[in-house]
């Protein structure tokens, strides 16, 4: 029974290794169609956003450079939509506090945090009752440039926006928010302010957080053992998303938040 298993959990660890190899190569702007997914413009949005350099929270570079190079690659995408979605785009820099129930307790408190907002909704549903949450961040530590933490989400962030909006009778029902998120590394301030204070957070209904889980080529699903509820103070969402989490392999704390 042993040797079972074991030989089981090798032949699946040998066919994930050559899954994770067996891809399509990237798509270029050369021959792809303006509805498609493009590798290459989201890595040019990579390239730039990371030549800013590290971008702690509160810095120029992520305050000023990030900021207005996600804002100007945003207003670009909405210029260009198509006619039967209304794009908003919203920048947003909360204030505010909350209690953290770890290192024996203490208080975060956050002053002018940015977020930027763009909701994007089918002209016959809006103004959207239910919509879904897109959130990565812009911010990084101080020592590193932040590609993968969490650069590249936000580099794919914009390129599914732009496939959103100027796909032409792209048939979706309800609205899209995505959260270009620029105080994730302090523990999460933006998050709070966003779910505590936007105006777009009542109408969530499902949210997708896009992390960094590592540096290797295997995908997990990343979560909180007690899925999202008002105990977890890692973890900030709306009540009516306050549900357990019953699959995935859980890599860590750190998800669940917007």
């Amino acid at each position: 029974m042993f040797f079972a298993i074991l030989f089981f959990y090798l032949l699946s660890l040998y066919v994930s290794f050559i899954a994770t190899r067996t891809v399509p190569a990237p798509k270029t702007t050369l021959g792809s169609s303006v509805s498609e997914f493009v590798e290459e413009r989201a890595r040019k949005h990579l390239d730039a956003i990371t030549s800013f350099g590290p971008r702690p929270a509160g810095s120029y570079a992520n305050e000023i450079q990030a900021v207005n190079y996600i804002v100007g690659a945003l207003q670009t995408i909405k210029d260009s939509a198509q006619e039967d979605v209304i794009i908003e785009i919203d920048i947003q820099r909360p204030s505010g506090s909350f209690n953290l129930g770890f290192f024996d307790g203490f208080t975060s408190v956050y002053r002018n945090v940015t977020n930027i907002l763009v909701r994007i909704t089918p002209t016959d549903s809006y103004p959207p009752r239910n919509t879904v949450l897109v959130n990565g961040h812009f911010d990084s530590v101080p020592g590193g440039p932040g590609a993968s933490d969490d650069a590249v989400s936000c580099a794919v962030m914009l390129e599914v926006v732009r496939c959103l909006a100027q796909t032409r009778n792209f048939r979706f029902t309800h609205g899209v928010v995505f959260n270009f998120n620029g105080a994730e590394e302090n523990v999460l301030q933006a998050s709070h302010g966003f779910i505590t204070q936007h105006k777009w957070a009542e109408t969530i209904r499902a949210f997708v957080n896009l992390e960094a889980a590592g540096a290797g080529p295997y995908a997990l699903i990343s979560g909180h053992p007690g899925g999202v509820t008002p105990g977890n103070p890692r973890a900030f969402a709306p009540r009516h998303l306050q549900i357990p989490l019953t699959q995935g392999q859980y890599s860590s704390t750190k998800s669940y938040h917007c």
